[in-house]
């Protein structure tokens, strides 16, 4: 993958929820001498990537990084499912505005759903067929990738 010989000046994380935020920070202690090889310096702010980010995101949101060099990874896991319609219609243009030369977006796979105990799928006649109260939907394979070209097309990858 293009993202293993990739070095990092710095990983800079946003987190909504500052319990998760200090989940963060204690999964990068755990790991810290992995990712010093990786990124010396790891910040996390609990934020809003989208309406409000951190003073020190905004240029990096907007591709403008200390060394005046490209963004190298941008990383959103489990993030765009929590999303409603019009945040979720903003959030490439700040995950991709800075044109990152690698950008990972995780989320649940829809797909898979029909091997967990208890998930059942709006066809199935399920109210909320979501593995997380918070989801607002869960995607298939092939609407996630109509999503992720759709997103990358629209910022020049």
């Amino acid at each position: 993958p293009p993202f293993r010989s990739l070095r990092l000046a710095e990983l800079l994380g946003v987190e909504l929820r500052e319990q998760a935020a200090e989940q963060a920070v204690e999964a990068i202690k755990t790991r810290s001498a992995a990712l010093a090889e990786k990124a010396p310096r790891t910040r996390i702010y609990l934020g809003d990537m989208l309406d409000a980010p951190p003073p020190e995101l905004r240029d990096i949101i907007r591709g403008e990084n200390d060394d005046g060099g490209a963004n190298g990874l941008v990383w959103a896991s489990e993030v765009v499912e929590h999303l409603d319609p019009e945040p979720l219609d903003r959030f490439p243009a700040a995950l991709l505005g800075g044109h990152p030369q690698v950008a990972v977006v995780t989320t649940p796979n829809a797909d898979y759903n029909v091997h967990l105990p208890g998930v059942r799928r709006p066809c199935d006649g399920a109210e909320r067929p979501f593995r997380d109260p918070d989801h607002r939907f869960e995607w298939t394979r092939a609407q996630f990738q109509e999503w992720a070209k759709a997103a990358a097309f629209t910022h020049g990858y």
